[in-house]
Parts: structure tokens; sequence; C-alpha cells
């Protein structure tokens, strides 16, 4: 390889500078952007000193009431416990960053599981706590689905199983009993011949079941969810969601389909391109988007313009949208 084409890896000094060259500003878009809840304490402040846009959300507090509010503050009584003896232990006793599971309560009074992240930034005795909170919620709904279709398959496959024990048990009986007339064995071979093919249509039925259930999940999706999604995308009452559900909607299809460009093309997105992807294949302008996702034009543009080279397709006459429809379709 000449030289000039050698890849040169930045050490972890450049790495250091070039963030500090990025400015406080940069890590506070980041923040402020970011999907999942951030809140900060600094020293031993007990009360928020930051709060992100996500917090807001979660949380259903303003950035101005969040400030007077502490993570105790915000945990379920039944999670408070666990929450104060978490913080009674010496700060070189709990790793950074760490994670657990607890529940919050907003303001509203509704509950919503999170997973807590938190992370410690020590300076000269004092630093910063930052607690991020993801909203879990749906994931605990699609696990709590599964097992409950799982466990009905354990039940059916119980059940099965007890049928065979009657029938190896009948074999059992009539080999005990079998006659050496001709007529008998004639008819005990008839019988076990039936048994081998129940059992054989038994054992791919088994095998089947989870295709079954997949097929299930499609019918579903596709003849119940995605209706209601399609009508959601365009209820102007609920407008200020539309990019959360075009990004579900995609990722429903993705469960419902088998076509591998469509599972490649939706797993090198981030959460935030998967929002604005599904609403460009969907029609919309880069100005329509930006009001809907209360961001800047030029960053929704630099998203596309990121969406291209993660598919692939920057350097070529393609465009984004139509590229997009006949990847993941209409």
């Amino acid at each position: 390889m000449p030289y000039s084409e050698k890849k040169i890896t930045p050490s972890l000094q450049e790495i250091d500078e070039l963030l500090l060259d990025a400015g406080p500003h940069a890590f506070k878009e980041l923040f402020d952007h970011a999907n999942d809840a951030i809140l900060a304490t600094y020293g031993d402040d007990i009360v928020h000193c930051y709060a992100n846009r996500r917090a807001c959300d979660i949380t259903g507090y303003n950035v101005k009431e969040l400030m007077s509010l502490g993570i105790r503050d915000l945990v379920h009584p039944d999670e408070r416990v666990k929450i104060e003896n978490r913080f009674k232990k010496p700060p070189e006793n709990i790793p950074s960053p760490c994670c657990y599971k607890t529940r919050i309560i907003a303001k509203n009074g509704a509950v919503t599981p999170v997973e807590v992240t938190v992370s410690r930034s020590e300076d000269a005795g004092k630093g910063w706590s930052f607690f991020i909170l993801k909203d879990i919620s749906k994931r605990m709904r699609f696990e709590q689905e599964m097992n409950k279709s799982l466990d009905g398959l354990k039940t059916k496959l119980k059940r099965r199983e007890k049928e065979l024990k009657i029938v190896s048990d009948k074999l059992h009986y009539q080999k005990k009993n079998l006659v050496k007339t001709k007529s008998d064995l004639e008819h005990l071979n008839r019988e076990l011949v039936q048994t081998n093919q129940a059992m054989s249509v038994l054992a791919k039925n088994i095998d089947s079941k989870k295709n079954e259930l997949e097929e299930k999940v499609h019918i579903i999706i596709t003849t119940k969810i995605m209706p209601t999604i399609k009508d959601l995308q365009t209820d102007e009452r609920i407008k200020r969601f539309w990019p959360e559900i075009s990004s579900m909607a995609e990722y429903l299809n993705s469960i419902a389909t088998k076509d591998n460009l469509y599972h490649k093309t939706i797993s090198v997105l981030t959460e935030t391109e998967m929002k604005v992807a599904a609403m460009v294949k969907n029609g919309m302008t880069s100005k329509k988007i930006a009001d809907l996702m209360c961001i800047s034009s030029e960053t929704v543009k630099s998203h596309r313009k990121k969406i291209r080279r993660k598919l692939k397709i920057h350097n070529t006459k393609w465009k984004l949208s139509s590229y997009l429809v006949s990847v993941l379709g209409e």
C-alpha cells in the first residue's frame, strides 16, 4: 500500500484534543437531542442542575421544575428504599457507569419502567453525576407477550406429550397381549403404522410452531396494526408524534418481512435516521420533517446525507425517497 494511502489512526491524546475543540456547545446539542432522558447533578447537590428535552417528555415536568427535584423525587415509592441504599454506598464502592432498572412517576401520576445508567466524573473531590433514563415500557410489553406465547406453546407441547404417553402405553399393552394369529398381527401392524404416522405428523407440527407463530405475527401486523398506523400518520391531532409513528411502522415491517435487504437497511440506521428515512420515504420535505422533529432544516439535510452514505447511494443518481420505497416498500 502506498504511503499516502495508509490509514492513520489518531492517538488518545489527539481524540481528547478533538473533543475539547468541539466545545461545550457541541456536547449540549448532543445531550439536548438525545433519545434518552439525561439528568445531571454536581458535587453534593441532591437536585438536578441539568435536564434535557427527553427528560421533560418522560417525567412531564419542565426544565425549571426538574431543577428543583432530585432523582429520588422521581422514583416510585416502592423503589425509594433501593435507590436510597444505592446512594448510601461510598462513591468508591459504586462502579461507574452502573446500570439498574426502576420505576419513575411522571407529573401526571403515570408510572414508567426505566433503565437507569449512572456515570460519575470526579474533579478535585467533586464532580458530575449523570443519570441516563431509557424508557423500557415497550420492551417489557413485548417480552410479556412473547413469554405469554411461549407459555402457550409449552402447554400444548405438554398436552402432546401426554397424548404420546397414552399412545405409548397402549402400544405396550397391545404388545403384551399380542396373539399369534395372522389376523391379530395384521391388525397390530396397521395400528403401529398409523401410530408412527401420527408421531411423524406431531413431530413436524412441533417443528412448524415457530413458522406458524411468525405467520400469525405477520398477519396481525399487516392486517390489524399497519392500517391503524397509516391512519395515525395522517391524523393532524397527533402531528408531533408522526416521526415516532413512521419509525415504528418501519420496525414493525421489519418483523413482518423476511427480505434480507430490508433488514440490512434497518440495521445500519440509527433511531433518529430511521425517523427521517421513514418520513422521506413518505414524500415529506426537509422543512416538513424539521418542523415535526423540532430541529433545523440543515440538521435534516445532514441526516439525509448520512443515510445516503450508509445505504451506499451517495455517489449515484438514486433519489433517496425512490430508493427507500424500492427497499422498504410503499
